[in-house]
């Protein structure tokens, strides 16, 4: 099981216990370039909620500990982000020192590590509220989840190794004699 695919389905566990808010009077729902991502999220809660038969209890409870452990996810995030920020920004100077640029990738790898133990938490204590039914058909909502991914990818490596050949890239003809970039 991913951890990736463990994550959305405790998100998506936390929204479906929200109650969706109403539309604004100004359109059909959420607005703005974030706006299909809250839509999926909140799509994906409701079904994972109506698949895994939560009572009304879990998703209170479920609620309860989103929103206990929102603020430290943000400023994790926060965090994460002003260190990838520094250490782009350090990257980009032609007289960086390896030994600094080492030390700033490693203090935004720790950030993001931070978030995603604080996200691991979310999802064991609302893991810990499901009963062995509901973990049972999460985990095989997972599977399913993951099998699709691998099946995504797999097509996804296969279309890039049609596409070897017909342009820009190893193989892509701009290599070599009359090619641009020839030795």
């Amino acid at each position: 099981m991913s951890v990736r695919t463990l994550l959305a389905s405790v998100i998506a566990l936390g929204l479906a216990a929200q109650p969706a808010p109403p539309p604004p009077q100004g359109g059909p729902g959420p607005q703005g370039p974030r706006a299909p991502r809250i839509r999926a999220a909140a799509e994906n809660l409701a079904f994972l909620a109506h698949h895994l038969k939560l009572t009304e209890a879990q998703r209170t409870q479920i609620k309860a500990i989103h929103t206990k452990h929102q603020e430290a996810i943000k400023a994790k995030q926060r965090a994460a982000m002003e260190a990838r920020e520094a250490l782009m920004k350090a990257a980009a100077k032609p007289d960086a020192a390896v030994a600094d640029l080492r030390s700033l990738h490693q203090a935004a790898a720790d950030r993001h590590f931070d978030v995603m133990l604080e996200r691991r938490t979310v999802r064991q204590e609302a893991r810990a509220l499901l009963t062995p039914e509901q973990r049972a058909e999460s985990d095989r909502m997972q599977a399913l989840g993951e099998e699709r991914r691998q099946f995504r990818m797999e097509r996804m490596r296969k279309g890039m190794e049609r596409r070897q050949g017909r342009g820009f890239g190893p193989g892509g003809g701009m290599e070599g004699p009359g090619g641009p970039f020839q030795d």
